[in-house]
């Protein structure tokens, strides 16, 4: 299926991604994405990953390439992966 084989395309590109201003997503640092919102005080991060190991890794990323002031202000967790 040409629509299953463009989206597994998709899924090999990983890094950082800026998706609109103020929001960013971190995607193939494992088996889910990591999505940054910029907020007025600081950083929500949505589905921050599987690990701590990941999810520090993603969010250097994002400091090393965006922005290295803002603290994390909260953390949403969707839904799980393992």
């Amino acid at each position: 299926n040409p629509s299953l084989w463009r989206q597994e395309r998709l899924n090999n590109l990983y890094g950082l991604f800026k998706v609109v201003d103020g929001i960013y997503q971190v995607r193939g640092y494992d088996m889910s994405n990591m999505t940054i919102i910029e907020g007025k005080t600081g950083l929500i991060l949505v589905d921050p990953l599987v690990s701590e190991e990941t999810a520090r890794a993603a969010l250097k990323l994002y400091y090393d390439n965006v922005d290295a002031k803002r603290p994390v202000k909260a953390i949403i967790n969707t839904h799980s992966h393992v």
